[in-house]
């Protein structure tokens, strides 16, 4: 029995609801996190909430200019990215469970403090340490969710991750509208995920897969008969496999691992690029949002909502035949392109309001759903032994698109269609570079690094065939 069976077979009813409600649960905080500037400190207006002249936001409180609340929120992405990384290495060193509690920790009272900052300078040096936490946690997060979860759902649940985002950016939204300071946003951010490290230390185990993977089958058979006993399985007495492939290296792995074999360096490089191009648009596309001039709550409230329909329509089309992930990936990046074209080349043109509106809303749809698959397809192409540095290398990757997004869009001060040209051509560039990524959809990578690193097509007999990438 291999790991994905057993976990088949042992791995559902109540377990996957603990598992679900915990995990999915932390991606609803780091979407508070990831857009708490935007209610904070908006670059737009002053928003006033239901407190009227009594709101008070960052950008008051500390009279801030529009560069420091630029700088503030570059050094927050740049500590995401360090901490993707270092912490995406650290777990595949040391397991998913333990660096996730520690940096899910850390991220809250790092968050918790920053309400406390005396000055701008000091709340910028505790952004930079919550999103190296930050980072950290969101790495290890998707990781044990994904590698405790069998592969017929594991990509539903890969997508359901960046959907509780999307809750995290209406509640963030919420709470600034509803609560009279900034601190009071912070705390109530902050002290909303207190109880998790204790959730994930009693109710997740370690990442059967990646245990399997380092060659400890023993402790492996342990974490799946615990899940069994926790769903109450008569007959929990687990015996994985111990036979490998002939090519296949067991054992703790690093980023050396990967830059030693040409495919899996070639992956990187692709995945590198795709999370920057696409992230820069999705997040480029969210920034730009000026048709919707409702005001920050409610605009953040409203794009929150578009991301579920188009959520929901990426895990259609991702297990469909005509699709699969490549497929889909190109789609929505082809369709954000589209749309961006659109309003360069009607930039000048006196159309109503409803007109670019929804231009706008395509854009940020295209963004949304390139977004969304990101996580999915850089996990599945990669082995269990350096998933995690390879997921946080691109995650680094994404970080310096948000912050690419933030300037491209100032753009529009040189001219209007600027931005949206510069997004443009950065959509093109990661849809032809869809054509170079392999396809995902019913093909197994092998669980270990192997010397080949080739995909294994699932057949309708059952069987894996060995496949090239480009298959």
């Amino acid at each position: 029995m291999n790991v994905d069976d057993a976990l088949s077979e042992f791995g559902g009813g109540r377990f996957r609801r603990q598992l679900l409600a915990v995990c999915l649960h932390l991606n609803v905080l780091f979407g508070n996190n990831l857009h708490l500037m935007s209610v904070i400190a908006p670059d737009v207006e002053i928003p006033t909430g239901i407190h009227g002249a009594n709101h008070t936001t960052l950008s008051t409180h500390f009279t801030l200019s529009e560069s420091q609340s630029s700088l503030i929120a570059g050094v927050y992405a740049a500590g995401l990215a360090v901490g993707a990384v270092a912490s995406g290495q650290l777990a595949d060193i040391y397991g998913r469970k333990p660096i996730l509690i520690t940096n899910f920790a850390l991220m809250t009272i790092a968050l918790l403090i920053s309400a406390f900052a005396s000055s701008w300078q000091v709340f910028a040096g505790e952004r930079f340490f919550t999103g190296i936490f930050q980072g950290g946690a969101m790495v290890t997060n998707f990781l044990l969710v994904y590698e405790l979860t069998e592969s017929a759902y594991a990509g539903i649940v890969a997508i359901f991750c960046v959907v509780f985002q999307a809750l995290g950016m209406f509640l963030v939204a919420f709470f600034g509208f509803i609560l009279p300071t900034w601190k009071l946003v912070i705390i109530a951010v902050s002290t909303s995920g207190s109880i998790y490290p204790f959730l994930l230390y009693f109710l997740v185990p370690e990442s059967c897969r990646w245990v399997y993977a380092i060659g400890n089958a023993e402790r492996a058979e342990e974490v799946i008969s615990t899940i069994a006993k926790r769903n109450k399985k008569d007959n929990y007495d687990v015996r994985l496999a111990r036979d490998i492939g002939r090519d296949e290296i067991t054992g703790v792995k690093t980023l050396s691992s990967i830059l030693g074999l040409p495919k899996l360096r070639n992956r990187l490089v692709l995945g590198f690029c795709l999370w920057f191009f696409s992230t820069a648009v999705y997040f480029g596309a969210y920034i730009s949002a000026p048709g919707l001039d409702v005001g920050v709550y409610w605009r953040l409230s409203l794009l929150s909502l578009l991301h579920i329909p188009v959520y929901f329509t990426v895990m259609f089309q991702m297990y469909n035949e005509i699709f699969g992930r490549k497929g889909t990936l190109r789609f929505y990046l082809c369709f954000a392109t589209l749309a961006l074209g659109v309003a360069v080349g009607t930039s000048k043109a006196n159309l109503p309001i409803e007109v670019t509106t929804l231009i706008e809303i395509m854009g940020k749809a295209g963004g949304i759903g390139a977004y969304s698959l990101l996580y999915l397809y850089t996990a599945e192409m990669f082995p269990n032994q350096v998933r995690g540095v390879a997921l946080g290398l691109t995650i680094m990757a994404g970080s310096s698109g948000a912050i690419a997004a933030h300037y491209i869009n100032k753009l529009v001060s040189t001219a209007s269609f600027l931005p949206n040209a510069v997004l443009g051509v950065m959509g093109l560039i990661a849809c032809v570079l869809t054509c170079l990524v392999p396809a995902t959809l019913d093909r197994s990578f092998p669980s270990m690094i192997t010397f080949s690193t080739s995909y294994r097509r699932v057949g309708s007999d059952g069987d894996e065939h060995s496949i090239n990438d480009g298959d």
